[in-house]
């Protein structure tokens, strides 16, 4: 098992690294060459080029049965979870095969509306310590289940 972060943007990479370690527990960054990435022990940095959904190619081409993916992106979740893989946002909210398709029907939905010049509806809230707690307890869960 691994854990695989689409790292350009996200907030808990600090956490994975944190809580992988003592494990011993692969985390791997991906993520496009302008965003500068922790070089730690036990972390491995793929970067790839900076054009539209290259990290979520190459995460998806690097997913294994049993990794854990941690990404923001709900089409790359969808595709992991078909890896056998686990999909968990930085929020702390896992992807299911349950919940999938109410999430990229949500995401389509938001899309149109803003391309039809339409506020969204539900706009994203600011990243909170709440959400931090929320995601290190779900990613301690799930490591702790696989033990």
């Amino acid at each position: 098992m691994r854990i695989l972060v689409d790292a350009d943007a996200c907030p808990v990479k600090d956490d994975i690294i944190e809580i992988a370690a003592p494990r011993f527990i692969k985390v791997i960054l991906i993520a496009n060459f302008h965003h500068e990435m922790p070089r730690l022990p036990g972390v491995d940095v793929v970067e790839v080029d900076d054009t539209p959904d290259e990290a979520d190619y190459k995460i998806s081409n690097m997913t294994r049965p049993g990794d854990i993916i941690v990404t923001n992106d709900t089409p790359l979740a969808a595709l992991v979870l078909d890896k056998d893989a686990r999909a968990l946002s930085p929020r702390g909210h896992e992807y299911t095969r349950d919940n999938i398709a109410r999430l990229l029907d949500q995401r389509y939905r938001t899309l149109t509306a803003l391309e039809r010049g339409r506020r969204p509806r539900h706009r994203p809230k600011p990243f909170r310590p709440f959400d931090r707690d929320r995601f290190r307890k779900a990613l301690i869960g799930m490591l702790e289940e696989k033990s």
